[in-house]
């Protein structure tokens, strides 16, 4: 091949590699959105209210419920916390019709409706965005969570993924003991099972929303440091909600359910807990670890 013609090949690819590098680097929320086919608006929600009776506890549960059949379990690992105020998600059209039970279950417990988009992430992002969870000191994220994964890059199912988790999360015994160690800790920002704390081998397909998502928030996002909870069932502080709560994501932005396996701004959002906490110092452990200081 003629070298007038390799050396313009080559220069065509590396102009081609930095248009992309900047245009990755400099992709906000807004271009996301133009480059959309569609926003996924699904019915008109009603706003979360909060109620006035509840009296706010050290730390707080959130639970999103999408199949019947993990009700009582969930139920009974929320009950295992003790006295802990309570914010339930149900879906419209598909588990809101448990909302009755529910009330009678956990009569303080604060239940909130959403549409179906983004898998438990987005009625997350929904309630953080309305303050209530800034006045905790730390925040229990779980799901019911049943779907399964690629079992070549996963190894448990999801009603075992569920359940070690609830497991490890909520322990029967030394729960105080656990939060009092995790609330006293300043290098520690979230508490995850062991079996899920994952590195960027599992970045997959979701570094473009990724690097969006630190660009909107002025983190500086280094592929080879973070570890994030897979799975997205946690122990984390509450102040550090704040940074996630600031993106103002809306409801358009994630996908109509059922959506991809990876790829999504629910996946993305996964792995965003995990650089959040990098860029701030703070490590993510397994509560093992924690029971061992």
């Amino acid at each position: 091949m003629n070298t007038n013609v390799c050396m313009f090949i080559t220069l065509k690819k590396k102009m081609i590699s930095i248009i992309r590098s900047y245009l990755v680097r400099n992709s906000s929320l807004s271009d996301y959105r133009q480059g959309r086919r569609c926003c996924s608006i699904g019915k008109e929600i009603p706003s979360i209210r909060v109620n006035p009776r509840i009296e706010s506890t050290r730390n707080a549960v959130v639970c999103h419920i999408y199949y019947e059949e993990t009700v009582d379990e969930l139920i009974e690992s929320i009950m295992r916390l003790g006295p802990i105020d309570c914010y339930i998600s149900l879906v419209i059209g598909v588990s809101d019709h448990l909302e009755g039970r529910l009330n009678k279950l956990l009569p303080k417990a604060i239940i909130y409706l959403c549409n179906n988009l983004g898998r438990d992430i987005y009625p997350f992002i929904r309630l953080i965005q309305t303050g209530v969870l800034y006045q905790y000191k730390s925040v229990l994220k779980i799901h019911g969570k049943v779907s399964n994964n690629d079992p070549k890059q996963y190894k448990f199912n999801g009603e075992e993924w569920r359940k070690r988790s609830l497991r490890s999360l909520i322990p029967d015994d030394g729960i105080e003991t656990m939060l009092e160690k995790f609330n006293a800790a300043e290098d520690i920002g979230l508490i995850c099972p062991k079996e899920y704390i994952y590195g960027m081998e599992h970045l997959g397909l979701n570094a473009q929303l990724v690097k969006m998502l630190c660009y909107e928030s002025q983190i500086e996002f280094d592929f080879k440091s973070f570890r994030y909870p897979a799975g997205t069932m946690f122990w984390i502080k509450a102040d550090l909600l704040c940074t996630v709560g600031a993106l103002k994501l809306i409801e358009g932005d994630f996908d109509k359910e059922p959506i991809e396996v990876d790829g999504t701004l629910a996946h993305a959002l996964e792995r965003f807990f995990g650089i959040m906490l990098a860029s701030q110092g703070l490590k993510l452990i397994s509560p093992e670890k924690l029971d061992a200081r």
